[in-house]
């Protein structure tokens, strides 16, 4: 079945539940490990995968009708309070019920941030970046430059743990997934990742080793990923933010989505 495109004009509405299903789409991939846990049907989306970080476990998507939503909400935190990880809870525009933040504060959650979502129209920007001197840019296309972006993964950066680049590298030839690698005067420095699915390309993994950081690399990557995904047919690319990067993808040409109310529960020490 031919996918449907999101267009360029559609409503910040329709793009974020997009950007949603986008993201289910990669972590679906998963699934491919088995000591992960997913559930994955119309009244929920979660996994687990024992990691010790919260991005690692989590509820991207949850409706439950007000009356099952309490014994919903317990059954899923035993789950995850049995594995003695921390975990998330988006609450993305099609979860529910409406007080559905404040049932997850009852049972014990808080209110940890707002997923900072984010789109770009892929028309009406222009995707070129001066590549800085001695760096090159390849898409992931053979065994020699998949080599090069793991590379790049296993080094990761100051947030991951070994089991969580682990985790990665055995879902990212997950199907339809585009890598792109950066190379400084010969040594692998970056790394980007376009989803193409829900009718938009998700952008994801975009990381610069920091002693590259600084040159422009990761902004010069980002826009050959996009260009990628525009030259597919894509009018529309969606990314989730840290803070770190948000005020650069704002001078890509992103603009802010409406964000995903973020709950957290941690273990007590």
């Amino acid at each position: 079945m031919t996918e449907t495109m999101v267009a360029s004009t559609a409503s910040d509405d329709v793009i974020v539940r997009a950007l949603a299903r986008n993201w289910h789409t990669l972590r679906r991939s998963f699934a491919m490990v088995p000591t992960v846990r997913l559930r994955d049907d119309a009244h929920a989306f979660w996994f687990s995968t024992g990691i010790p970080s919260a991005w690692f476990n989590a509820v991207l998507f949850a409706r439950f009708t007000p009356e099952e939503a309490d014994t919903e909400i317990a059954d899923i935190s035993a789950h995850f309070r049995a594995q003695y990880v921390p975990w998330l809870w988006f609450i993305d525009p099609d979860s529910g019920p409406d007080d559905l933040g404040a049932r997850l504060r009852a049972h014990g959650m808080e209110r940890a941030f707002d997923c900072r979502n984010m789109a770009m129209a892929l028309p009406d920007v222009p995707l070129t970046a001066p590549l800085p001197p001695d760096v090159s840019i390849y898409p992931v296309v053979d065994d020699a430059t998949f080599a090069l972006w793991r590379m790049v993964a296993m080094i990761g950066d100051e947030r991951d743990d070994r089991a969580s680049i682990d985790l990665q590298i055995a879902t990212s030839l997950a199907p339809n997934r585009l890598h792109f690698v950066a190379t400084l005067r010969g040594e692998p420095v970056a790394r980007a990742t376009i989803v193409p699915a829900a009718g938009v390309a998700g952008l994801y993994g975009v990381a610069t080793l920091p002693p590259a950081r600084g040159r422009g690399i990761g902004h010069a990557i980002t826009c050959a990923a996009l260009d990628a995904a525009r030259g597919m047919g894509y009018e529309v690319a969606v990314l989730q933010s840290s803070p770190m990067g948000y005020p650069i993808y704002i001078r890509i040409g992103f603009h802010a989505l409406p964000v995903f109310p973020t709950y957290v529960w941690r273990p007590p020490e």
